[in-house]
């Protein structure tokens, strides 16, 4: 499904020890010490929220909405889930098929013919004429929606909803690649697809671009990691000590999760039927 990611090579992929302690108090200079998860060797959570601050756009109304069928549908796949809301379904009906009817810019075209280099310059200095280019506009905040609207069938059980919305996501976190919204949805993406490490490559950048985590991002970090080895779990627990805004929604997550890695935990996934049939 996500082959070859070009933005990969972009970033460098931190290396750590395994037997990471974790650390007692949660004072920065203590985490540092430690290690954690940063995509960013060498870049301070300070400046990646200060460039992530600075290439984001307030949502549109058709984004917040999106959000909102998204939401409201998530896990509707299961045969268990309740059966989704009539009213809530027609609405999002009309909503995806006035976004579809829609033409997408150029550069979400990945069929578009253009011989102009796809990856751009790479660069967290707002002030560099590069990074603007890596700036959210209102074509990027169309194809995030048009993105939420195919998770959204995705969830749904519609098939061929998967395939367009990570084809769509590809090309946006190339156009916008510190968009942490892109990021950790494609990396939910990732699992569905069951290529764990991808998936946890993007938590990491959409967690660290994150200005302010919320719990689910940071429970969903922990699901993610313990699919790419269990091994992981002290990195991870500094990481989140990092992540959080305070100390009890550190300590809340890291208790919820720790069962994730303990010895009987086993590994599942519950992909809808589009990935069922797939290797």
């Amino acid at each position: 499904m996500l082959s070859t990611i070009a933005l990969t090579t972009a970033f460098a992929l931190l290396a750590h020890s395994q037997d990471t302690p974790i650390p007692k108090a949660t004072e920065k200079k203590i985490i540092a010490a430690n290690g954690d998860l940063n995509p960013f060797p060498g870049v301070s959570r300070e400046k990646l929220i200060k460039a992530s601050q600075a290439q984001s756009l307030p949502n549109t109304d058709e984004l917040e909405k999106a959000w909102h069928y998204y939401n409201i549908f998530r896990g509707t796949w299961s045969p268990t889930a309740p059966k989704p809301d009539k009213k809530e379904l027609s609405d999002f009906e009309r909503f995806s098929k006035a976004l579809k009817a829609r033409e997408l810019p150029k550069w979400a075209m990945s069929n578009s013919g253009s011989t102009e280099p796809r990856l751009k310059k790479i660069t967290l200095d707002t002030s560099d004429p590069d990074f603007k280019k890596l700036c959210q506009t209102s074509e990027t905040q169309f194809v995030k929606t048009l993105c939420l609207v195919f998770l959204t069938e995705h969830e749904l059980d519609r098939p061929g909803a998967y395939m367009k919305a990570s084809d769509l996501l590809y090309l946006l976190t190339e156009q916008t690649p510190f968009d942490p919204d892109a990021r950790l949805l494609f990396a939910k993406a990732g699992v569905d697809a069951k290529d764990y490490d991808f998936a946890f490559y993007n938590a990491r950048i959409g967690l660290f671009l994150s200005i302010k985590p919320s719990q689910n991002d940071l429970e969903f970090f922990c699901f993610v990691g313990a699919f790419t080895g269990k091994d992981k779990w002290p990195i991870i627990q500094n990481s989140i000590h990092l992540l959080a805004n305070d100390e009890t929604l550190a300590q809340s997550v890291i208790s919820k999760q720790a069962i994730l890695f303990g010895p009987k935990a086993r590994s599942f996934t519950a992909p809808t039927s589009e990935w069922k049939s797939k290797p």
